[in-house]
Formats: C-alpha cells, structure tokens, sequence
C-alpha cells in the first residue's frame, strides 16, 4: 500500500510539474506577447508624436512665411503708393481737373 501510495504521489508530482511548466511557458508566450504589443503600440505612438510635431513645424514656417510676405508685399504697396503721390503731385500741371488724381494731390 504504501509503495502503490508513493508512486502515485510521484505521478502526481512530475503531473503538477508538467503542468506549472506549461502553465508558465504558456504565461511567458502570452507576456511577449503583450510586452510586444505594448512595444508597438510605443513606436506608434512615438511615431504619432513626431508626425504631429512635424506637422506643427511645417504649419508654423508657412505661417510664417505667409505672414511675413504680406507684410511685405503691403510695405512695398505702400511705398509704391506714396512714390505714385509724388510724381503726379510733382508732374500734374495744376489746371488739371480730375475727379480721381487731382483730388487726392491737393
């Protein structure tokens, strides 16, 4: 009896070694799995951040350099403009009468 008990107590226990090894290999697989998972969604998200501040970078430039061409482009307006003023005032003879340039030189 007690060599019968022995030995199923030894099939019991290489049975529950068998088990816990594969339980265990099992929980390995399923955390490099997710140790995987959650590396890609890193790298996404990593990837997300830098699309986003690139995005950020290429809008403010342009803002920028639209602002920066309109600014521009009404300083140059407005020089041409007061240069226009100058020479009709300078260049109209003063018995010119019309309605858009003269009254806008005197």
């Amino acid at each position: 009896m007690n060599f019968k008990r022995g030995f199923e107590a030894q099939i019991s226990a290489d049975a529950v070694k068998q088990a816990a090894s594969a339980l265990a290999s099992q929980i390995l697989i399923k955390a490099r799995g997710r140790v995987a998972a959650v590396d890609s969604i890193r790298t996404i998200q990593k990837t997300g951040l830098q699309l986003g501040l690139y995005c950020l970078l290429v809008a403010g430039s342009l803002g920028v350099v639209v602002n920066g061409s309109k600014l521009i482009v009404d300083q140059i307006h407005a020089k041409m403009f007061e240069m226009g003023y100058e020479v009709a005032k300078q260049n109209l003879p003063k018995k010119i009468q019309t309605a858009s340039i003269r009254s806008s030189v005197e």
